[in-house]
């Protein structure tokens, strides 16, 4: 498992941990994991605010990207595309959203 999921598991508590166990982070979580890594890669105390930043768009761009992927692979999968087609009226719909 990636440090960034590992990191989000250990962050997560409460009621919730045990129904987001094994889920991966959110994008809030995975962009707050990198901006940590960010200042704590970041020699540069005049730079660090930067660094942080650009971490963490890259990172937001990323978990966009990562998740873009996967809606297209469901949405080939729902049309037929990609393995079993579900029953009609399965619709476009997405956890989360």
């Amino acid at each position: 498992m990636p440090d960034f999921a590992v990191a989000a598991e250990e962050v997560r508590g409460g009621e919730d941990a045990q129904r987001l166990a094994g889920l991966p982070p959110s994008r809030e979580e995975y962009v707050t994991y990198s901006r940590g890594e960010a200042m704590e890669l970041c020699d540069d105390r005049d730079e660090l605010d930067a660094e942080m930043e650009a971490a963490g768009a890259e990172a937001g761009a990323a978990y966009d990207d990562w998740r873009a992927r996967g809606d297209a692979v469901l949405d080939a999968v729902l049309d037929g595309e990609g393995g079993e087609t579900p029953g009609a009226g399965a619709g476009r719909w997405r956890p989360g959203r």
